[in-house]
């Protein structure tokens, strides 16, 4: 059951990057801005899924986030920061935590909303965790030039066959470099 429920994700992240080179294919060269760069400083707050959602209730979680524009509608990104687990009041054992690391895009269709795609790693800090394939394909709002809310599917799947999957609301602050 788990391995169609990680292909299922793996096919959406899939297409979704698919879409989003398509598209960044079809924009006119004219509309390369001057490939600015902003830093975003996030917090996030989101519920669990999947293996992670009997035993963990609420994640919490701080992120950086480095954004540089590559056209009008469309930026790249870098990210990694700090994700917890809580775990449930009626289990006994330790929260989960993990240091993500993603590269991905940003395709703004209309101005202020967009479609993201990032894949990476996740860092488990617990020590039986290792390092895991990471993806989070989400929807966001630019807005007041430098603010930012979004919505996401993260999950890391370890080694050990465990798969941490939140859904997260993201609130940000971009600063221009």
């Amino acid at each position: 059951m788990k391995m169609k429920t990680n292909i299922k994700f793996l096919s959406i992240t899939a297409i979704l990057f698919l879409t989003i080179i398509t598209a960044s294919k079809a924009q006119d060269v004219a509309q390369v801005k001057t490939n600015d760069w902003r830093l975003g400083v996030g917090l996030n707050l989101g519920t669990t899924t999947g293996d992670a959602g009997d035993a963990y209730g609420l994640t919490l979680g701080g992120d950086l986030k480095l954004q540089r524009d590559i056209t009008e509608s469309l930026s790249g990104t870098l990210t990694t920061g700090y994700t917890n687990f809580f775990l449930k009041d009626k289990f006994v054992g330790k929260d989960l935590g993990y240091v993500p690391l993603k590269a991905g895009l940003k395709l703004f269709p209309t101005k202020g909303f967009y479609i993201s795609a990032e894949v990476g790693a996740g860092f488990g800090v617990q020590k039986n965790f290792g390092t895991g394939f990471l993806y989070s394909p989400g929807v966001g709002m630019a807005f007041a030039k430098n603010y930012d809310i979004s919505a996401r599917y993260e999950a890391v799947n370890f080694k050990n066959d465990f798969t941490l999957g939140q859904v997260a609301l993201r609130i940000a602050y971009a600063f221009s470099l």
